[in-house]
């Protein structure tokens, strides 16, 4: 939206994702003359908004019944109200935890009010609630941090996958050989971790939450950027 006129392309995107919900993203890129990407980034906020405006009509329903409701403990905390805290203490925002329990955002707001007077903060509550081990196991879990995704990125290209296929510089070079011969152009290693890079990026226009995508793609540029550096 620019200057409170909507976007022409993002328009078009939209009417051809509701005649056909299953169109690939390349496709109506170049029905529109836009990039697959720009597509990708329709297709995730129409599905969100649409979500989102499903939870808020469901506002005043009672809330879903997924287990046997507990009855109030020493925590004072109700089933529903630990399934919230177990979100937010998790690090999930409180729009994200309406989004993925369902539950009405005047819910999670209150409940997250309650968490805090009582605990201080919603980590603190957790941890009450569910116990220290399983706040170690989840909200502190390493492999979901910035040190975490380049620990397994590490581990993965050091041991793992060097063990399966070898030394990523010779595996670069026979596979720039074949693509060069294939694509009749020259290709050298460092080019072969970018684009098996870009592969990666692509996977994550379509899921950003999937860890191994980020972790591959930590690996490739880390090996390309090794190949590259070392040539004289």
């Amino acid at each position: 939206m620019a200057g409170g006129r909507p976007n022409k392309k993002a328009v078009l995107v939209q009417e051809l994702l509701k005649k056909d919900p299953t169109a690939k993203n390349q496709d109506i890129a170049e029905k529109v003359g836009c990039s697959a990407y720009y597509v990708a980034k329709i297709r995730r906020e129409s599905t969100e908004a649409a979500t989102l405006g499903s939870v808020r009509k469901t506002k005043k329903k009672s809330l879903p019944i997924t287990e046997p409701r507990q009855s109030d403990d020493d925590s004072e905390f109700s089933y529903h109200e630990k399934r919230i805290i177990d979100r937010l203490g998790f690090g999930d925002t409180e729009r994200k935890t309406a989004f993925d329990t369902g539950y009405p955002m005047s819910l999670v707001k209150k409940t997250k009010e309650k968490a805090i007077k009582k605990y201080g903060d919603t980590r603190w509550a957790r941890e009450a609630l569910f116990g220290y081990e399983a706040l170690e196991s989840k909200y502190r879990s390493p492999e979901y941090s910035r040190a975490g995704l380049l620990d397994q990125a590490k581990e993965i290209i050091t041991k793992d996958r060097q063990n399966t296929h070898g030394h990523p510089e010779d595996s670069f070079r026979r596979i720039a050989d074949l693509w060069s011969g294939y694509l009749t152009v020259g290709v050298h290693e460092e080019d072969v971790a970018v684009m098996m890079a870009l592969v990666k990026v692509a996977r994550i226009m379509e899921n950003p939450r999937h860890a191994d995508n980020w972790i591959d793609g930590a690996g490739y540029f880390a090996c390309g950027g090794e190949v590259a550096l070392r040539k004289k």
